[in-house]
């Protein structure tokens, strides 16, 4: 066997040395995974061996995976594995079955009499008397992409164009601008939404508090824009970063509002006499796992001794309760309503 690696991080790369190792008989492979912050194992490395080559693929870095996944399920290959339970899982979840033929040498070991799961490096030691150097079994293989997450938006500008670059054939340049204007849009749509929506609700406590200055549209900007900058610059410091500190409740405040507006729906379509069990399901759902989600949140919150969120937490729990009591209230309302109007037209 060839003791130098071949690394392969590109999309040709990979199809180059799938179709060098395509005729032969038996390939050895092991996978490294991450699966700390999935419900599944993620790939992260994968390493082969097979026709004297050593093959080191790094999946994260190769945009079609077709041409490994056409070698490792080829039936004339027999794919050798040590310990393949974890391995196996990666390649069912990606694909829905598991590759075979298969030869698993630690099932295998353990029929030759060797003690049950036992480990590469004991099995091997067992055999030959040589004890490998197995530092890193457990090692972090998608550590090298911490780097790239935590690069922001430049990051997303400089990966993406590489992407776009690749797959469409356009110049990097052109792709890094491209890119980046996606950003922009992105992030002054997203903060014109929100500046709307808060303006129109400091409107509406205008009316119902019958405040005629918050009725007016400049001020009614004037008070959303200000309470952004308080909260980016007041609790942010002179970086602005004060969103951030509220953004571990985005997803169950957004699932939160997901509720009201399936209840907002619901509400019309009963009013209209339409069936609306097609919202009313969603919205019971939506608002249930919010309302779980938020509890769930509440003692790891607790725990770390961030209690600023713990405040806020409790506010979403009890706004979740709210939706839930105004959906049963409102829609026996409109249904005595709907009622009424049938029995005023007999």
């Amino acid at each position: 066997m060839n003791k130098d690696l071949i690394f392969i991080d590109s999309d040709s790369a990979l199809t180059q040395i799938c179709g060098q190792l395509q005729g032969c008989s038996w390939l050895a492979v092991d996978t490294e995974f991450e699966r700390v912050n999935t419900y599944y194992p993620e790939l992260c490395l994968l390493q082969m061996a097979g026709n004297g080559m050593t093959v080191v693929i790094d999946p994260l870095a190769i945009a079609d995976l077709k041409p490994l996944y056409d070698l490792l399920y080829a039936p004339s290959i027999l794919k050798v594995f040590h310990a393949a339970r974890q391995d196996l899982e990666i390649f069912f979840h990606s694909q829905g079955e598991v590759p075979v033929p298969l030869f698993d040498t630690q099932i295998a070991a353990s029929l030759c009499g060797y003690e049950d799961q036992i480990g590469y490096g004991t099995l091997v030691e067992s055999i030959t008397g040589h004890k490998l150097p197995k530092l890193h079994t457990r090692a972090d293989w998608e550590a090298m992409y911490t780097s790239f997450g935590a690069g922001g938006v430049s990051a997303f500008v400089q990966g993406g164009a590489a992407i776009v670059s690749n797959g469409l054939g356009l110049s990097v340049q052109f792709s890094a601008t491209l890119l980046t204007v996606m950003a922009v849009l992105f992030a002054g749509t997203t903060m014109d939404a929100g500046v709307r929506l808060q303006r129109y609700i400091v409107q509406e406590w205008g009316v119902i508090y019958n405040l005629p200055l918050l009725k007016n549209g400049y001020l009614a900007t004037l008070v959303a824009v200000a309470a952004c900058l308080v909260l980016a610059f007041g609790a942010g410091g002179s970086q602005g970063t004060g969103g951030m500190i509220i953004w571990p409740l985005f997803g169950t405040t957004n699932q939160l509002l997901a509720g009201l507006t399936l209840l907002v729906i619901s509400v019309m379509l009963v009013k209209l006499g339409r069936p609306a069990k097609y919202t009313m399901i969603p919205m019971v759902f939506v608002t249930s796992m919010a309302f779980l989600s938020a509890l769930y949140q509440l003692w790891d919150l607790y725990a770390s001794g961030n209690y600023l969120l713990v405040f806020l937490d409790v506010l979403i729990i009890i706004a979740a309760v709210f939706v839930m009591l105004e959906a049963s209230s409102a829609l026996m309302r409109e249904k005595r309503s709907a009622a009424e109007a049938v029995s005023a037209t007999e």
